[in-house]
């Protein structure tokens, strides 16, 4: 849900929290620095916020040559989205000649003016910055301001060595990507989104637009739908950034939405030390507790997420969540009948919350006890019925009891979740054995792969393997081109498929396809060596191609592969075939 707000709250969103908007009627500023910004009551921070900005202001007051306390002023206002004061408060500081020059402070500041809308005054900072800085982010900032200006060939130069500086950071490829697009150079900006390696809504919703230009709508069409499959565009690894959240911000919402951001960005240390801040500035914040507790339960940390949960489960307005997070750990610590208690507990006071209900299928589930976790689920169900959660495990269950509903409740939440890899396998494997339906199953599967940058390798290789037993079939039936077909995408998914190689082989050679033929039957035997059904088939494909003596040969290779009871119709065919040919 946090996410879902959007990475702006970090950024520019932040600029229409001013203090001036904030302040009470009639609040009384204290005077005394020159250019420094009244204090005014913030009522949405904690006093600890209040006191340390009234602390670093009188010692601002007292000893105005020293600069220090007014960088640090700087820092509070910029990290808790008061931009107004902490642009003005930057700019006396830089402005002062007696200020040397803090390579860090300057890149605050910059970004301070980029995000209250000073492009003029942020591009001036990072342009002086850019000639002695080694720090990436400066570099992708300027190229990003220059790209606002459309000034093509500067922006490129400041992406270029930004990668220079740090060639995974990603984001800076992206800008060259939209450099080249700004140029119609449209293969030029599909090579910098690959070299990117980065995957959310804008680079395939930037893909698509290319492939348009091109004319390629399949992929367009492809690009399109991943980019609701997506996560939302995240912010780019920023170390002098985060401490200035992890040192100065004391708004507990700030936190929580940089967590998630860091988490979901693959950086789980920062994730934890942004709720260690929010505890230290909110330690009685049920969300705040919820997400530590989350964190330490990820961990293995069962002892203190237990503390973290119990402690959100006794505030005043526990959310659901915090009943299903200390349900999840007193599961995890084998204490069934404490851990229903707590959601009992939470159905109390949330009778009508589809998570606190999910919760208690899924733990009636653990215990066997199926008919009471069909009727939690039902009642999650029924609160919501688009909720996803819901759909998925009503559904699960509905199918596994054979039910046709739960195959129909399944499907239309694999149109919404695709790359849910454990329900995709499991309606394939409905449709493959209990309803005899592969090619169903196999347009499922297709879509499922199709949702992942990096499909698991379970999905890959049950799909290639559908796709092989498909060919099969298809062989029966005399169907050679459309078998084929579907062997060909099986080893796209699978390259190491032995069997499809050996089978796909076999078609070609009874095709008359020598070429193609001979190549998959020699990979086949490149991967199994010691299997003589492999030799088998190649000295056949020899064979057809009247090339008797190498026929012989192979043959000859596979009866001396050492033998077992499962393979012997294989050497009697081998000996038998040796005896007729060999001259």
């Amino acid at each position: 849900m946090l996410i879902a707000i959007g990475c702006a709250l970090l950024a520019s969103a932040i600029v229409f929290r001013f203090s001036y908007l904030d302040a009470p009627p009639g609040t009384s500023a204290k005077q005394g620095v020159p250019g420094v910004p009244e204090i005014s009551s913030m009522r949405h921070l904690p006093s600890s916020f209040d006191r340390r900005l009234s602390e670093l202001y009188e010692t601002a007051r007292r000893d105005q040559e020293s600069h220090q306390a007014k960088r640090e002023i700087a820092y509070l206002y910029h990290a808790n989205g008061y931009l107004s004061e902490a642009c003005q408060i930057y700019d006396l500081v830089m402005g002062d000649p007696t200020s040397t020059m803090d390579q860090q402070f300057a890149y605050r500041a910059a970004v301070a003016h980029l995000d209250f809308g000073s492009q003029d005054q942020a591009l001036t900072i990072l342009n002086q910055l850019s000639s002695t800085s080694d720090y990436a982010p400066v570099f992708l900032k300027l190229g990003d301001a220059f790209l606002k200006r459309e000034e093509i060939e500067l922006a490129k130069d400041a992406y270029l060595e930004c990668l220079r500086l740090n060639p995974a950071l990603g984001h800076a490829a992206l800008g060259l990507a939209r450099c080249h697009m700004r140029e119609k150079r449209w293969s030029s900006a599909l090579e910098a989104l690959d070299r990117s390696q980065l995957s959310f809504s804008t680079i395939h919703s930037l893909r698509a637009e290319i492939y348009r230009e091109l004319d390629e709508i399949e992929k367009m069409e492809d690009a399109q739908h991943r980019v609701y499959l997506e996560k939302e565009f995240s912010e780019p690894s920023d170390p002098w950034m985060a401490t200035l959240y992890l040192d100065y911000c004391y708004d507990s919402y700030q936190l929580l939405v940089a967590s998630e951001i860091a988490r979901e960005s693959g950086r789980a240390g920062l994730a934890a030390q942004y709720i260690d801040r929010a505890k230290t500035v909110a330690p009685e914040n049920p969300k705040v507790l919820i997400e530590s507790g989350s964190l330490l339960y990820a961990a293995g940390d069962l002892g203190d997420a237990l503390k973290a949960f119990r402690t959100a489960t006794d505030q005043a307005e526990a959310p659901p969540a915090a009943f299903v997070g200390l349900s999840k750990v007193l599961a995890a610590s084998d204490d069934f009948k404490s851990s229903l208690g707590a959601l009992q507990r939470g159905l109390e006071t949330h009778p009508r919350s589809p998570e606190i209900h999910n919760a208690l299928g899924e733990l009636y589930l653990t215990e066997k006890e199926h008919g009471k976790a069909l009727k939690a689920f039902e009642q999650a169900f029924a609160i919501n019925p688009n909720d996803l959660a819901s759909v998925r495990n009503l559904g699960t269950l509905r199918l596994a009891k054979g039910d046709q509903q739960g195959l129909d409740l399944l499907r239309d939440y694999l149109l919404r979740q695709p790359d849910d890899t454990d329900v995709a396998l499991f309606v394939a494997h409905h449709l493959i054995e209990s309803r005899g339906e592969p090619a169903a199953a196999i347009t499922l599967l297709e879509k499922s792969y199709q949702s992942h940058r990096d499909p698991p390798q379970r999905l890959g290789n049950f799909y290639a393997s559908a796709l092989q037993n498909l060919a099969n079939d298809q062989v029966r039936n005399r169907q050679f081109e459309a078998a084929i077909g579907s062997l060909e995408r099986s080893l796209e998914i699978w390259p190491q498929n032995a069997q499809a190689m050996a089978n796909l082989g076999m078609i070609h050679a009874q095709l008359g396809n020598k070429s193609k033929a001979l190549p998959l039957l020699k990979g086949f035997i490149n991967l199994r060596p010691d299997d003589a059904i492999g030799w088998l088939n190649l000295g056949k494909a020899y064979l057809i191609s009247d090339r008797i003596d190498e026929a012989v040969a192979a043959w000859e290779t596979g009866i001396a592969l050492p033998r077992t009871t499962s393979n012997s119709s294989t050497f009697s065919e081998l000996e038998m075939l040796v005896r007729r040919f060999k001259q």
